[in-house]
């Protein structure tokens, strides 16, 4: 039986830190000057707090603005939203990490060799879609935290690199009863070929190949069950032992020979090769989270509260996110984003 002893530690810290974790996700629309006019008079008539900024034909609003947000409208409008939706897209893969981890580990230290297999092979295509997502969103975040911008043009910036993007991360799908103007979600097989690609191993292909056969009522989960066959020395025939568990056989020596399944070893592999890959990819992802909400001290500018509302600290003190002193933290226009990680296997 395999020993994850510190992949569920990690898991289990992955899980601590997000228990309570929680966001309001704001989804900021453009409005056209009918729908300006409209939103003036429901906003004059409920008295609520809102900032708006416009520009091009286009009006940004927002409710529950600080103080600070009153002040700096384009940046009210741009900032705290985006950080929610990129809270809420990393504790997405935080969140389904974590469970098919769990679910994984329990599976395997059972020897319930067909739900590893499953859990293995989803851990398979949510690496793949976090090492391919959160590339994406460093590009399109140090894109617009490079250059050297007046405040409204830096908000305009901001909003234009990574309202896109999150935006189709959040609601791309692959159902065919959508509506036309709904995005498209990449293939899961675009994913593994990307993980076989930064690697330059095709560990991932051939593991998904065989647990996605294992993940159907075909060959693959069939074997889950079954012994490696015992060939008679007559060649005259083959004896497999049907079990629903691991069957091994002691002589009168008490010498124990296992039949280990290729099933159960090839999803153990991949369990634990994924898991602690996601693990990494999870904090270099949190680390973009809480550089975009530092640098553009997005919790500052609203009322609401949500997690990893970090705020900027003294260049003297310890930064909120963990990296160490403020004053080297590259929280800050014109440093770069922070790194991801490399692929290894």
């Amino acid at each position: 039986m395999a020993d994850f002893a510190e992949l569920r530690r990690q898991a289990l810290s992955l899980d601590e830190l997000t228990r309570d974790a929680f966001v309001e996700e704001v989804l900021v629309l453009p409005m056209d000057d009918a729908t300006t006019r409209g939103w003036k008079r429901m906003q004059a008539t409920d008295r609520d707090d809102w900032v708006f900024a416009a520009g091009t034909g286009l009006t940004w609003a927002v409710d529950r603005p600080s103080k600070l947000g009153a002040r700096r409208a384009a940046e009210a409008v741009t900032f705290p939203p985006l950080h929610s939706q990129m809270v809420g897209w990393w504790l997405f893969h935080a969140w389904r990490s974590i469970d098919l981890l769990k679910a994984g580990l329990d599976a395997s230290a059972s020897g319930t060799t067909s739900v590893t297999a499953v859990t293995s092979r989803a851990l398979i295509e949510e690496l793949g879609c976090l090492v391919t997502e959160v590339r994406l969103v460093r590009k399109a975040w140090e894109t617009a935290k490079l250059p050297d911008l007046a405040c409204l043009h830096r908000a305009s910036l901001v909003r234009a690199q990574l309202s896109p993007t999150l935006t189709k991360l959040q609601f791309a799908s692959r159902m065919s009863n959508l509506p036309a103007s709904m995005p498209s979600a990449t293939n899961v097989l675009t994913y593994v070929a990307k993980l076989d690609k930064l690697s330059k191993s095709p560990k991932f292909s051939e593991w998904y190949n065989w647990l996605s056969d294992a993940s159907h009522p075909a060959f693959g989960a069939r074997l889950i069950y079954v012994t490696n066959p015992l060939r008679h020395a007559s060649g005259a025939s083959i004896l497999r032992l049907h079990s629903r568990s691991p069957i091994h056989l002691v002589d009168h020596h008490g010498d124990r020979t296992d039949f280990t399944y290729d099933i159960e070893d090839k999803a153990n592999a991949a369990l634990e090769t994924c898991g602690f890959l996601l693990v990494e990819h999870l904090r270099a992802a949190l680390k973009l989270v809480d550089d975009f909400g530092l640098t553009t001290s997005a919790p500052a500018l609203t009322e609401r509260a949500y997690w990893r509302n970090l705020l900027p600290a003294s260049s003297g003190d310890t930064c909120p996110c963990g990296c160490g002193p403020w004053a080297v933290s590259l929280h800050a226009w014109g440093a770069e984003a922070p790194s991801v990680p490399a692929l290894t296997v």
